[in-house]
């Protein structure tokens, strides 16, 4: 009748195999993490707009796609200030300050006057998670230089409007009340209708229905003298019924005896769509992290239970020998035995008294290649054995025994050394073998 619960063997190879399945499914994890990350990449990638990822700590380039590159050049691993700003130190308007931390999370839009290359670009500036767990500082820049100059221009001379709106990328166009009164072929072309039909509609009937209330609001202060200029994002649903996104300026203007509103934009589209992976992304990052945390935590529960069973295992057995095996030892060391038998049963005693030592565990991850012969010489020779009482035990002759002793020095890497073997075995026999 068993008197414990412990486990028996086979549940404990049972537990092991359950915990390396575990183990595998963390590795499927991770696997499915880096191909994500990889489509992550890709599709910054696809974009025309300048991107990068550097490490808020080193300051150094992680990640810059194609559109950076083509400015300037391909320098991952190098300091982002050096690259993009030509500076020895951190630029002075660094948003990793208001980025991390408390802030993450947290999206900073600002424009930012490039004095190497000479262009203005309207930075956005996240914190994102890498693939190691690390929150990194990702950056989307859009070259607003010409934005910037027909801002200044429309400024200082109304005489070159025309021609300024009708050669630039941006969106613009001139409203009141009553509707459109003026857009530019970028214009058009962004929304999809024909001039006159843009004419003959308002703004606000292109803006979504979720933000038409806020956008003629807005319009309103402006109109109203409330406030000189607005800029945020706006949504709209162009001809063809698909949705796209504005960065948007509106300020008053007189325009031909009328007051109205000249709006300015650039497609975002694609930036908002990146915007949205990268939550969606980051989300999902959010939960692998915080499930392979829980795995990690089981997996440490696991390995340290099963590290008190085996040892608890080790005492069972111990105690087993101490209580059940060598009191017999003791009464054999009493019986009439001849020398020769008396030194065996001697020998079996310090072997079992020493089972439990790391003698065999650590010679054996010292010396994968001794053979079971070599191992029971080597046992010996710690014994303090000569290689005649060696010979005499093994039943073999004196020049095997000294055969094998120049092997164990040989493959203990002792050859050419003068350190005595058994010296060496002994100090091994203090050692705890590598965990595997």
């Amino acid at each position: 009748m068993r008197m414990n619960t412990k486990p028996t063997y086979e549940e404990l190879e049972q537990r092991i195999r359950q915990l390396e399945k575990i183990i595998d499914q963390s590795n499927k994890k991770n696997r499915l993490q880096n191909i994500e990350h990889r489509q992550l990449l890709s599709i910054f990638n696809s974009l025309d707009q300048p991107i990068y990822v550097s490490d808020p700590e080193t300051y150094k380039l992680l990640f810059a796609n194609k559109a950076f590159i083509k400015i300037w050049g391909d320098a991952v691993g190098k300091k982002c200030h050096k690259v993009i700003q030509d500076l020895n130190t951190p630029c002075p308007f660094c948003t990793n300050n208001i980025i991390f931390g408390e802030f993450i999370g947290r999206t900073h839009i600002s424009d930012i006057r490039n004095k190497k290359i000479g262009r203005f670009f309207h930075c956005i500036d996240s914190a994102i998670a890498w693939p190691n767990g690390k929150m990194v500082r990702f950056e989307l820049a859009l070259d607003i230089t010409d934005r910037k100059f027909v801002e200044t221009e429309f400024k200082n001379s109304e005489n070159r409007f025309r021609t300024l709106v009708e050669s630039t990328p941006a969106v613009i166009w001139i409203a009141d009340e009553d509707g459109f009164l003026y857009v530019n072929p970028a214009g058009i072309k962004f929304t999809g209708y024909a001039k006159k039909e843009l004419y003959s509609i308002k703004p606000g009937d292109i803006i979504h229905p979720e933000m038409q209330t806020s956008f003629q609001e807005r319009e309103q202060t402006i109109l109203k003298g409330e406030i000189d200029s607005q800029q945020y994002d706006i949504k709209l649903i162009v001809k063809n019924g698909s949705i796209k996104w504005l960065e948007y300026t509106a300020s008053i203007i007189e325009y031909y005896g009328v007051t109205a509103i000249v709006g300015s934009g650039f497609d975002i589209t694609s930036r908002k769509t990146t915007e949205n992976a990268l939550k969606t992304k980051r989300e999902k990052l959010s939960k692998q992290t915080e499930h392979l945390a829980e795995l990690n935590t089981a997996l440490k529960v696991l390995i340290e239970h099963q590290d008190n069973e085996k040892q608890q295992l080790k005492n069972n057995i111990q105690t087993t020998m101490e209580k059940l095996i060598f009191p017999y030892l003791e009464g054999l060391e009493h019986a009439r035995l001849n020398e020769k038998n008396k030194t065996f049963l001697k020998i079996i005693r310090l072997n079992l008294e020493t089972v439990f030592s790391p003698f065999a565990n650590t010679l054996h991850h010292n010396a994968l290649t001794l053979t079971p012969t070599e191992i029971q010489v080597a046992d010996l020779i710690k014994q303090g054995k000569t290689n005649k009482e060696i010979a005499s035990f093994l039943i073999v002759s004196s020049d095997t025994i000294s055969f094998h002793r120049k092997n164990i020095r040989k493959k203990l890497a002792l050859t050419h050394s003068k350190i005595n073997l058994r010296t060496h075995l002994l100090s091994l026999s203090l050692q705890e073998p590598p965990k595997r």
